[in-house]
């Protein structure tokens, strides 16, 4: 699905929604020598954003940033014209 397909159903903006998504992100330990196997003190946790995938679908909750308008993502969707 296609973010340019949603419209708010309320006040029929069409530029910023907020959308509920479920996100995969690779966690790596880390510490400023590099990867480690423990969680020894100084370690940190990292991502990268390039591992990060976010997935969402008809059913995950929507709200419009113009006027807050909340739904379902099939709420949002723009009906096309057949003709």
């Amino acid at each position: 699905m296609k973010t340019e397909d949603l419209k708010c159903p309320e006040c029929g903006k069409q530029d910023s929604f907020r959308i509920q998504a479920q996100i995969v992100i690779r966690v790596v330990r880390w510490c400023p020598g590099g990867p480690v196997t423990g969680l020894g003190s100084g370690t940190m946790i990292r991502t990268t954003a390039n591992e990060t995938h976010a997935e969402w679908d008809e059913e995950s909750v929507c709200l419009c940033d113009d006027c807050d308008f909340t739904g379902v993502v099939k709420d949002f969707k723009e009906e096309k014209n057949s003709d």
